[in-house]
């Protein structure tokens, strides 16, 4: 019984780790967004800031305003870099616990004896690793979303401008949205094999 709940909290483990990341990642851009002035309206900022007023005014003879210029291009540079560690974080570590779960239902008899003698837990197990696996890819889904927001305002930013930045200088930084299938690639097949042998513990051994 012990260990078909350690297998239940590892599961919950795999939705906490990811629901928190894309909590973080929620409030990461949120403040981002607000220290650069382009929380609730990023179009209207984002033209502000390539207007030929304000380019003047920065590359004028103010250093107030470059400054300001640079600490909001490195805020967005380095939460699209947090971005893509955090969507990294979640596929490797969600790898991981389906492994140990795989890994401890496989191996362990009384686990599956458990499991085949208990239709109501067995049903509970399932519907987690269902509810996992979608929670997982919508996730991963809000990393790249939240990525492609901060690539916009990277892109109209105007010190990416005076400082004749090429979209090449942070590109490489971004996540879009290739890395999904990819990742879904990863951990997929896991999923499906966790459901499986759930699935098949309702016949007997």
């Amino acid at each position: 019984m012990h260990r078909v709940i350690a297998l239940i909290v590892l599961l919950a483990g795999v939705f906490a780790a990811a629901a928190g990341a894309a909590d973080s990642d929620d409030r990461r851009v949120d403040r981002c967004l607000i220290a650069t002035g382009a929380a609730g309206a990023p179009a209207a900022v984002a033209e502000a800031a390539t207007s030929e007023a304000t380019r003047d005014a920065v590359q004028g003879s103010d250093p107030l305003l470059a400054e300001i210029a640079k600490v909001r291009f490195e805020l967005l540079h380095d939460a699209l870099k947090a971005e893509k560690d955090s969507y990294t974080k979640v596929v490797w570590s969600s790898f991981s616990l389906l492994l140990i779960a795989l890994g401890w239902l496989l191996t362990s008899r009384d686990a599956r004896q458990f499991l085949r003698d208990n239709p109501g837990v067995r049903g509970v197990a399932l519907s987690a690793v269902l509810v996992v696996a979608a929670v997982h890819t919508v996730v991963l889904g809000f990393h790249v979303a939240a990525s492609q927001r901060i690539v916009h305002l990277l892109a109209k930013d105007c010190y990416v401008w005076l400082a004749a930045m090429g979209e090449e200088y942070y590109a490489q930084d971004a996540l879009t949205w290739g890395f999904l299938p990819v990742s879904l690639l990863i951990n997929g097949p896991l999923f499906v094999l966790l459901a499986c042998l759930l699935h098949r513990l309702r016949l007997p051994e």
